[in-house]
């Protein structure tokens, strides 16, 4: 994210992000790596593009969507200003624990996730993505494959803007995202030509993809299930504290309402939920806390869990 991003509702973290935040960030931005040497997951990567090829065209990114995509596709349910039509189609959007929550907006970093869509208009994008269509994008969808990168997903290479995950002797071609209240899936074989959409009004980034992968591919497996139990308010207070998992990556453990809150540097706050005393669980990525207590029921320090690894902090004094 940007250094200056500081949203002053979490519960809608772009609204009040504006283009003047944006430019003054990149006018201080100093890349730490070489160009195309490093790989590294970006909300401002997407949201810059889409602002400056925007700027580019002298148009909104809005209509530089809609003219150059939506209209040759045929798409008349993908649009950020949601039509008339669109609009008693949109769903309520919930978090994790399933309370609804407002959608969200991204004036500034449109490329990044403002778009609305329909499950049918994302399979006709699947079906143009496949060359299963002639049209004036076809040379276009297939250029977005021709460079590939790996990332820090040992099976997964990215494109342009696609995930490609070799595995089950399959190449799946795929794209996940999450905002507060909404997660979505599209991706197919590259080999069967067996594609899929899954779209969740509920805050599901772990288990959206798993899902729409084993779709796809029935040998990719479905997302564990964890069973919440309830753990009482003064067994959740001995948890609330600050956990560096580097100095300049700390976890804000925050019990609230019965519930328990945790924000890590620079993200929003989620809410994880009990598996025991001591383990907890997201809904919104895949990744779980282990916590260490005291006899007295303190923590003393906690384990995150996560893309195959166990990151231990002691908590703050």
């Amino acid at each position: 994210m940007p250094a200056n991003f500081a949203p002053a509702d979490p519960s809608n973290p772009y609204a009040d992000y504006t283009e003047a935040q944006l430019h003054a960030a990149i006018s201080t931005l100093v890349p730490r790596y070489y160009p195309g040497s490093h790989y590294e997951y970006a909300n401002l990567g997407f949201g810059l593009l889409g602002h400056a090829l925007a700027l580019r065209a002298g148009r909104s990114y809005e209509d530089l969507v809609v003219s150059r995509i939506c209209a040759p596709l045929g798409l008349e349910s993908t649009r950020i200003t949601l039509t008339p039509s669109m609009r008693p189609r949109f769903v309520p959007a919930h978090d994790s624990g399933l309370a609804e929550v407002p959608h969200w907006e991204l004036p500034a970093l449109a490329g990044a996730g403002a778009l609305r869509s329909s499950a049918n208009d994302l399979m006709r994008f699947l079906r143009a993505s496949q060359n299963r269509q002639d049209g004036p994008l076809r040379a276009a969808f297939a250029r977005l494959l021709e460079v590939r990168r790996q990332t820090d997903m040992g099976d997964t290479v990215v494109g342009a803007g696609w995930f490609l995950r070799v595995q089950h002797d399959d190449e799946l071609v795929w794209k996940d995202g999450d905002t507060g209240g909404h997660t979505t899936f599209i991706g197919y074989s590259a080999r069967s030509g067996r594609a899929a959409v899954l779209v969740a009004n509920t805050s599901s980034g772990s288990s959206t993809p798993m899902i729409g992968q084993h779709l796809i591919n029935g040998s990719f497996p479905l997302p564990k299930i964890y069973r919440q139990v309830t753990i009482a308010p003064e067994r959740l207070a001995g948890l609330a504290g600050k956990y560096p998992i580097t100095p300049q990556f700390v976890l804000t453990v925050t019990p609230r309402g019965g519930r328990l809150m945790v924000q890590a540097t620079g993200q929003a706050e989620y809410e994880v939920f009990a598996e025991s005393d001591t383990r907890f669980f997201y809904r919104v990525v895949d990744a779980q806390l282990s916590f260490e207590r005291r006899d007295d029921g303190v923590a003393t320090a906690v384990v995150l869990h996560q893309n195959g690894r166990n990151r231990r902090a002691n908590r703050l004094p």
